[in-house]
């Protein structure tokens, strides 16, 4: 015979059950919030932006992007991780929301406070230079960074950032020093490599292939495992000696305690949006790759990333 407490529990239990699922079923009423944590014009913000007109058909609620840029991408997570778990307030970025906190360490935030529901795209990374710089492919870049050491002015997210973590990797296994020069994001760090102030970026998507493809500024090797098709005639960086390959991710997050049919419903919405042609084809042309994903397996995905995270961070310079 159940006592008492047994029935209290199993009711409240029940209730819990139908209140939640009354959640997702209502879900959304109002408009949805979702935070970039860099500035407007970058690659995390452009694909968003492209995936909100199908969410917001899909989900009948209007989608409201919001930057939110600076400390590493701290300040735009922070403020989704504070928000109320309900499904309004969301967050767009990547493996950067696991890297920002190990270099803070007096933030509140952590990357457990959110839950990753959904991977948009996964791209290359590119080695690019301002269109006079004297070294047209990377072997000629290399020779003259060696020969005059810490003399390229390297634009850089912020040390720290997963654009830093990637440009580290590429100095140590070819063996280079170059001058830092830290930005809140890839759009401005592009606009003045274009402008020529400053010398060479490490940086991915399609605003990027753009540049590229315009003259803007010159690719000297990207870290696919393989050439691609957009660009034939760019070298992978194994190819040119230097065996990196890493690959950009961005995602959809909520704060942790977000009900799991919210969640799902968000998940199965955005893997419908990442098919719409206008982001397939900004995906294309940046050289990535769109792999869809349960919002169970985009939290395993999160978490393993994390320890990766933690790992690589241990390999970099001393902050100057």
């Amino acid at each position: 015979m159940r006592s008492i407490l047994d029935v209290i529990l199993i009711a409240a239990a029940a209730s819990l059950t139908i209140v939640t699922a009354a959640v997702a079923q209502d879900y959304p009423s109002k408009p949805i919030s979702i935070v970039v944590p860099f500035p407007a014009g970058g690659n995390t913000d452009a694909a968003i932006r492209l995936l909100t007109p199908s969410l917001a058909e899909q989900l009948g609620q209007k989608f409201v992007v919001e930057n939110k840029p600076g400390a590493g991408t701290l300040i735009g997570a922070m403020a989704v991780a504070t928000a109320a778990p309900d499904g309004y307030t969301l967050l767009t970025s990547g493996a950067s929301t696991n890297i920002a906190p190990l270099f803070n360490t007096s933030t509140p935030f952590k990357p457990e406070d959110l839950t990753f529901l959904a991977l948009t795209y996964q791209t290359p990374y590119v080695l690019l230079v301002r269109p006079d710089f004297p070294a047209k492919t990377m072997a000629e870049f290399l020779a003259y960074a060696k020969e005059n050491p810490n003399s390229i002015k390297w634009a850089t997210q912020g040390y720290g950032s997963l654009q830093h973590i990637v440009s580290e990797r590429f100095f140590r296994a070819a063996d280079v020093k170059v001058k830092l020069v830290p930005y809140t994001g890839s759009a401005p760090a592009a606009v003045d490599v274009i402008a020529g102030h400053v010398d060479a970026t490490m940086d991915s998507g399609g605003a990027i292939m753009d540049y590229v493809r315009s003259g803007k500024m010159r690719a000297l090797a990207i870290t696919n495992e393989a050439r691609v098709p957009q660009l034939p005639d760019l070298p992978t960086f194994k190819e040119t000696g230097v065996d990196i390959a890493p690959q950009a991710w961005v995602g959809v997050f909520a704060p942790r305690g977000t009900p799991a049919d919210v969640l799902d419903k968000l998940n199965k919405a955005i893997n419908v949006a990442i098919d719409s042609k206008a982001f397939q084809n900004w995906v294309t042309t940046a050289g990535g790759n769109i792999k869809k994903i349960s919002a169970a397996e985009a939290q395993a995905m999160f978490e393993h990333e994390r320890v990766l995270a933690q790992e690589t961070v241990k390999l970099l310079p001393p902050k100057e």
